[in-house]
């Protein structure tokens, strides 16, 4: 199951579609590949889905400053190699009173080991704590964004630890594994 769909239940309890989806103008960055729907799983039927084919997911160079009202981007961050112009990118094409979504897997709870080359994913450029940072592999979530924040953005920081087989690091979590921010563009 993709990881947008495994939060839809927790998300529907906490009001979070009413908030940041239903009405508005939203684009789904991490929403997997469109040619083949390989991975493809859209936080809503009409969400923008960016596509690495469409442009970098880095740059959005596509996309016109201050046009989507929501931002999502589930479980791409990991994939880039300069996640703060990426945020900032997805700050500078949201519209001001709209928010960045950004959902990224916990190194501890997902990947169980501490140094690259990810055992589940050969494209993950880094691994990611809610507060810690261990580089050149591990990097602190909240300072990546606070380091992106041009402005004084509100920031709300969660961890969701939904893994049922942690006793098992053989195994692929299950569940939820997630670090997520919600940013409030002023």
């Amino acid at each position: 199951m993709a990881e947008t769909s495994k939060a839809k239940a927790r998300r529907e309890a906490e009001g979070f579609y009413e908030e940041y989806i239903i009405g508005k103008s939203v684009i789904d960055v991490g929403v997997g590949r469109l040619d083949t729907h390989d991975g493809a799983d859209p936080i809503c039927s009409h969400a923008e889905m960016h596509d690495k084919d469409i442009c970098d997911a880095t740059t959005m160079e596509a996309y016109a400053d201050e046009s989507f009202d929501t931002v999502y981007a589930s479980h791409i961050l990991e994939h880039l190699t300069d996640p703060i112009t990426a945020i900032q990118n997805w700050i500078r094409i949201c519209k001001p009173g709209g928010h960045i979504i950004i959902s990224i897997p916990d190194r501890d709870l997902y990947e169980r080991k501490k140094e690259l080359p990810s055992k589940w994913n050969a494209d993950h450029k880094y691994f990611y704590l809610m507060d810690e940072s261990y580089p050149p592999h591990t990097f602190s979530f909240k300072s990546v964004v606070m380091t992106a924040l041009c402005k004084n953005n509100m920031v709300k920081f969660q961890k969701i630890d939904l893994v049922t087989n942690k006793d098992k690091p053989e195994e692929h979590a299950n569940g939820e594994f997630s670090l997520e921010a919600i940013i409030k563009k002023l």
